[in-house]
C-alpha cells in the first residue's frame, strides 16, 4: 500500500472513532491518537472539537498522562494551559515527574510558589515542582521566583529548599555575580548566599 492511501485510509478511520466513542472511551482514544506523531493533521474538525472539549471537560487525573504530548500541538496549547492552570499541587506534581509535562508547567509551578506561606509549603513545591524543572527556566522566570517574596508575598526566604535553589543557580552563567548579588539584595534574600556578598 503506497503512504498516501495508508495515511487516508487512518486519517478516516481515527475520524471514526472519535465520532463513535463515548465520553467514557475518550480517554483511550484521545491516548491511541495521540501516539500518532502527525495525528492533529488526520483529524477532522469534529475530532478536533471533540478533543479540546475532552481536555476541557475531562477530570484531571484523567487527562494527566496526555498532557505533554497535547501540550506539543500548537492548536491545542492554549487549551492545555488552561487545563494545566487548573492543576493542584499533587497533579501538577504528577504531570511533572510521571508524565513528563516540562515547559507547559513553568507558568503554574511560579502561581504555586507564589502562593505559599509557609517554609513546609515552600519546600513542596519547591522539590516537586520547581526542581524537576529548573533547566526549563529562564532567566526572567528566576527573577521573577527572586522577587516573589516581596512582590507576592511567597514565604520562601529560609526555605531550605529555596536556599538550594538560590545556590543552584549560582552555579549557573544564567545571571552575572553582580547582577545576582543585586537581585538578591533587593529582596531580601543576599544572606542566603553569604559568599557572594
Amino acid at each position: 500500500m503506497y503512504r498516501p492511501q495508508g495515511e487516508t485510509r487512518v486519517a478516516k478511520q481515527i475520524n471514526r472513532v472519535f465520532q463513535d466513542a463515548t465520553d467514557a472511551e475518550l480517554s483511550a482514544v484521545a491516548a491511541l491518537v495521540t501516539a500518532i506523531t502527525s495525528y492533529w493533521g488526520l483529524l477532522l474538525q469534529p475530532a478536533r472539537d471533540k478533543l479540546a472539549q475532552y481536555i476541557r471537560n475531562t477530570p484531571n487525573q484523567l487527562v494527566l498522562p496526555g498532557l505533554a504530548t497535547l501540550a506539543l500541538t500548537a492548536e491545542l496549547a492554549p487549551i492545555v494551559q488552561e487545563k494545566i492552570a487548573t492543576l493542584n499541587l499533587e497533579e501538577l506534581a504528577i504531570a511533572i515527574n510521571t508524565f513528563g509535562l516540562k515547559s507547559p508547567a513553568k507558568e503554574r509551578v511560579l502561581q504555586l510558589i507564589f502562593k505559599v506561606r509557609s517554609f513546609n509549603s515552600a519546600n513542596d513545591v519547591l522539590n516537586r515542582t520547581f526542581l524537576p524543572l529548573f533547566d526549563e527556566f529562564t532567566k526572567d522566570d528566576f527573577v521573577r521566583l527572586i522577587r516573589s517574596p516581596t512582590s507576592n508575598g511567597a514565604d520562601l526566604i529560609g526555605a531550605t529548599v529555596y536556599t538550594n535553589v538560590l545556590k543552584r543557580l549560582q552555579g549557573t552563567s544564567i545571571f552575572e555575580r553582580v547582577e545576582l548579588n543585586q537581585l538578591l539584595d533587593e529582596n531580601n534574600a543576599l544572606f542566603l548566599l553569604p559568599d557572594l556578598q
